[in-house]
């Protein structure tokens, strides 16, 4: 089999929204900022048509844990040096760990 472009390498399963974490966050995004996409490539087109209301969105869907705010989405959009969410300060290992948003998780293993 050839594959040329354009070709679906793989479809998208019928119980996308309800089994992944993209359709996790496209139901978010219904719920939480009343927007609606009703295929791959509106929300696509969004992402790179509203970069400021997509990436927050990300952040907060993500539910980004900063210790200081951001004062801007993208600051500066010039390529390279892009500057996203400046001001704000992440601990790592608290995302990575992420014992954050459930205290009684399991954190490690020694």
């Amino acid at each position: 089999m050839s594959v040329r472009e354009g070709d679906v390498l793989r479809p998208v399963p019928d119980d996308a929204r309800s089994t992944t974490l993209i359709g996790e966050y496209v139901g978010w995004l219904e719920r939480e900022r009343s927007l609606r996409f009703d295929n791959y490539d509106d929300l696509y087109r969004w992402s790179v048509d509203d970069l400021d209301a997509f990436w927050q969105s990300i952040w907060d869907f993500f539910e980004v844990r900063s210790h200081s705010p951001h004062s801007a989405v993208l600051a500066d959009a010039r390529m390279p040096g892009a500057v996203w969410f400046p001001g704000a300060t992440l601990n790592w290992a608290e995302h990575a760990v992420g014992t954050w948003r459930d205290p009684s998780g399991l954190a490690l293993i020694e």
